[in-house]
C-alpha cells in the first residue's frame, strides 16, 4: 500500500519482505531517493518522511519553473462561475473552461479570432449552466461524502450485528456513537463534498468550523473522535476503489501530545454536590419528578464511588450485582463494611470484566433494589436494568442550582456525568492507591490514567485523605 505524503513524496513498505518498516521515497531531478523510516508507526513514518524530504530540499538547488502550455488567458467573468478563454502553446484555436458542483468544464470554441472565441465561450457557458441546473446534463463529480457515509454506516452496523453475541468491538453503543457524529457534526459540513477532494487541508477547515458553530472549547479527545469517523467513512471510499490512498491528518500539533486534566470534584465540591441532591429530592417531593429525583442520586453515588463510565452504570442489571464483606475494613460498631462487586460490565468495552465499589455504593444499591420491589434475598434472579433512566437534565440543573456546572479556575470547562468517573479516579490517587489497582478496577490502561491525571501528585496531605475517607467510608453520609 502506497501513501501519499504531498509534493511526491510517499510512504510505503517493501514487498521483498526484508524490512518491517515503511519506507519513504520521491523523484527529483530525474532520480528516485529512497530512505528507510526505522519505525512501523504511520504517524511517527510520516513526521520522519517529512523532515528529511526538507532536508534534502534544502541541499537541492531551486528548480527553474517550467514555462506554461497556455500563452494566453483572459478572464471573461468571476460570477457565479469563473470563465476563463485561453490559448495552448501549438494550437490555433481558443479555448474556454469553468468549474461548476466541483467539475473542471472544458471546450474548444473552433474560432482562431479572439472576439469570435469569447462570444463562443459566452454562449457555451450559459447554455451548459442552464441545462445543468434543470437536469438536462448531469455531471459527474463521483460519489459525495453523504452518498458514501450511509453506505459506511449501513456496513458497520452489519459487523456489529454479526458480532452481537461475542465479545470485543465493535459494540452497538459504539455505532449509535459514530452515527451520531457522522450525521450531526460531520455530514453538516462534508454533504456534498467529493470524497476524492477531503484531504487535510478540509479537515483543518472543518475543525475552524466545528469550533466556530458549536462549541469553542472542545476536547482534543472529541476531535479525535470526530477525526475517526471521518476516517472510517474515507475508509468504506478506499474499499470501493473511489479514492486511491488515504489522506494522513497531521496536526499542527498532535492531540495525543496535549494532556488536559479530567474535570473532577474536590472533596469539599463532591460534599456540596451531595447536599444538594438531597435537597432536590425535597424539592420535588409530592411531585411527578420525586421519583427521578430518587434515582438520580444513586446514580451520582454508584459512579462516584464505583468508577463506572455512564454507559456502564445503565447497563448494570441486578443479576450482576453482589454484596460483600470486606474483611479488612471495619466501621465504629467493630463490622465489616460492606461493598459491591459488579461484574460481566458491559459499556465502552463490551461485555466483560468487573469493579470492586466503595463503600458508599452498598447504601444506594439497597435503596434502589427496594424502589425496584425486589426482595434482598433473591435480587440477584432478576435480570432487570438497576437503572431507568440517568435523568442527564436534572443533574444540570443541580449542578448550576449549587454552582458546580463549570471549574472555578481558567479557562472554565464544564462537568457531566463523566465527571463522576473522574471523580472516583481521582479520589483513589489521592488516597495513595496503587495506579495499576485503579487501571484494573476502571478498566482502563495505565497510560491513559498517567496522561490525564498526571496533575495529581502522589504526595497528598493527610486531612485531603481524611476528607476522602469520610466520603465514602461512612456511605453518603456528609
Amino acid at each position: 500500500m502506497r501513501i501519499e505524503l504531498g509534493d511526491g513524496l510517499h510512504l510505503f513498505k517493501r514487498q521483498d519482505g526484508k524490512s518491517k518498516y515503511y519506507w519513504c521515497g520521491f523523484h527529483q531531478d530525474g532520480k528516485y531517493h529512497r530512505k528507510s523510516t526505522g519505525t512501523d508507526d504511520i504517524e511517527q513514518s510520516s513526521k520522519f518522511a517529512t523532515n528529511w524530504f526538507q532536508q534534502l530540499n534544502k541541499q537541492q538547488k531551486p528548480k527553474k519553473k517550467s514555462n506554461s502550455s497556455i500563452t494566453q488567458s483572459r478572464i471573461l467573468f468571476k460570477e457565479p462561475h469563473r470563465l476563463v478563454l485561453y490559448k495552448r502553446q501549438g494550437y490555433s484555436n481558443w479555448y474556454c473552461r469553468f468549474h461548476i458542483d466541483g467539475k473542471l468544464l472544458v471546450k474548444s470554441t473552433g474560432q482562431e479570432l479572439e472576439h469570435l472565441g469569447e462570444q463562443f465561450s459566452t454562449d457555451w457557458y450559459f447554455s451548459t449552466v442552464n441545462q445543468i441546473r434543470n437536469g438536462v446534463i448531469i455531471v459527474k463529480k463521483g460519489k459525495t461524502f453523504e452518498d458514501v457515509s450511509v453506505e459506511c454506516l449501513k456496513r458497520y452496523y452489519q459487523r456489529v450485528l454479526s458480532n452481537k453475541n461475542k465479545s470485543g468491538k465493535p459494540s452497538e453503543q459504539h455505532y449509535k456513537n459514530i452515527k451520531i457524529i457522522v450525521n450531526n457534526r460531520l455530514l453538516p459540513y462534508f454533504k456534498n463534498e467529493p470524497l476524492t477532494e477531503i484531504d487535510n487541508t478540509k479537515w483543518w477547515s472543518f475543525k475552524d468550523w466545528i469550533l466556530e458553530n458549536y462549541n469553542s472549547n472542545l476536547s482534543s479527545q472529541t476531535l479525535h473522535q470526530y477525526k475517526n469517523s471521518l476516517r472510517l467513512v474515507l475508509n468504506e471510499g478506499y474499499r470501493q476503489g473511489i479514492i486511491k490512498t488515504l489522506p494522513i491528518f497531521k496536526e499542527e500539533v498532535s492531540d495525543r501530545s496535549i494532556s488536559k486534566p479530567r474535570e473532577y470534584f474536590s472533596p469539599e465540591e463532591y460534599t456540596i454536590l451531595i447536599r444538594e441532591l438531597r435537597k432536590n429530592i425535597t424539592r420535588h417531593k409530592n411531585t411527578r419528578w420525586w421519583e427521578d429525583s430518587l434515582e438520580l442520586r444513586d446514580f451520582v453515588l454508584m459512579g462516584s464511588n464505583s468508577g463506572c463510565r455512564v454507559g456502564e452504570l445503565r447497563n448494570i442489571r441486578f443479576c450482576d450485582v453482589s454484596i460483600l464483606d470486606d474483611k479488612n475494613y471495619k466501621d465504629k460498631k467493630g463490622n465489616h463494611l460492606r461493598y459491591l462487586l459488579i461484574e460481566k460490565i458491559k459499556g465502552k468495552r463490551d461485555e466483560g470484566g468487573s469493579c470492586k465499589t466503595y463503600f458508599g455504593c452498598v447504601r444506594s444499591f439497597e435503596r434502589i433494589i427496594e424502589r425496584h420491589g425486589l426482595n434482598f434475598e433473591n435480587y440477584k434472579n432478576s435480570t432487570k436494568f438497576i437503572f431507568k433512566k440517568h435523568h442527564r437534565n436534572m443533574f444540570n440543573q443541580v449542578l448550576d442550582s449549587c454552582n458546580l456546572k463549570f471549574t472555578n479556575h481558567r479557562p472554565k470547562r464544564r462537568r457531566d456525568f463523566v465527571s463522576l468517573r473522574h471523580t472516583y479516579i481521582s479520589f483513589r490517587l489521592l488516597n495513595g492507591v496503587s495506579i495499576f489497582e485503579v487501571s484494573m478496577n476502571t478498566r482502563t490502561s495505565v497510560q491513559m490514567i498517567e496522561r490525564h491525571y498526571n496533575n495529581l501528585k502522589p504526595q497528598m496531605s493527610k486531612t485531603i485523605n481524611k476528607t476522602i475517607g469520610q466520603i465514602f467510608g461512612v456511605e453518603d453520609n456528609v
